[in-house]
């Protein structure tokens, strides 16, 4: 697994929002404070920009380190939400989905970035957008 294409969130900070978003880099600081956050990793937005192929390979190995899943795949923009803007419910999140399906789950998250209730929404900002891939919560029982 690519250090650069790939970082697990309990390794990226704030400081790290450039590269792997706001959301995962809030969720590697709430890991580092100690809260219960279900485990995952956050494919990069410099990553993301590359080739499908690539972003299948990627996952794919580094899911294995996560285990047998489901998994929830979500968005973690760049320039999500700022001081004028909010995206909350914009880009699509993928849930329950096997192994075997995530590298699709991932491009159709990538993919809602450049839909057109996005694109005549942010005017401007930076579509770049970093994918999370978390385990599932599963109910206790």
């Amino acid at each position: 697994m690519s250090e650069t294409a790939i970082r697990r969130l309990r390794d990226v900070r704030l400081a790290n929002a450039a590269e792997v978003g706001g959301k995962a880099a809030s969720l590697g600081e709430l890991l580092a404070s100690g809260v219960r956050v279900p485990d995952g990793v956050v494919l990069t937005a410099e990553a993301a920009s590359g080739a499908p192929e690539a972003h299948r390979w990627e996952i794919g190995a580094a899911a294995w380190d996560l285990g047998p899943g489901p998994f929830a795949v979500r968005s973690s923009g760049i320039s999500e939400d700022g001081v004028d803007r909010s995206y909350a419910g914009m880009y699509e999140t993928v849930l329950g989905v096997a192994p075997d399906d995530l590298g699709e789950a991932v491009e159709r998250c990538l993919a809602s970035a450049r839909s057109t209730r996005v694109t005549e929404y942010e005017s401007g900002t930076s579509d770049r957008m970093a994918v999370i891939v978390q385990r599932m919560v599963r109910p206790v029982a």
